[in-house]
């Protein structure tokens, strides 16, 4: 792409065959730059997309603990209720 635009500007300017050399440079130092960049931005994106499914399991672990949670609740509420009625002494 970086290449592809050090021709165009080739093209389109009287260039020196010194200055050719040192922008055909500057442009594969830009691609190598860009190439690598987008390597980056794709294991990034990818190490996102883990840590958002992450994120969703331990999300749905939460809600389940919250209903595990209410569920010994109410429980413990009914064996209450149940001490009170038997009259037995709750501590």
């Amino acid at each position: 792409m970086i290449i592809a635009l050090f021709e165009e500007i080739k093209k389109g300017f009287a260039v020196s065959e010194a200055n050719q050399g040192h922008i055909r440079e500057a442009c594969e130092i830009l691609e190598t730059f860009y190439d690598s960049l987008a390597k980056r931005t794709q294991v990034l994106e990818e190490s996102v997309g883990v840590m958002k499914e992450e994120l969703r399991k331990n999300n749905q672990e939460i809600q389940l603990l919250k209903l595990n949670e209410q569920e010994m609740q109410d429980r413990l509420e009914r064996l209450e209720n149940a001490a009170r009625r038997n009259h037995l002494e709750i501590p």
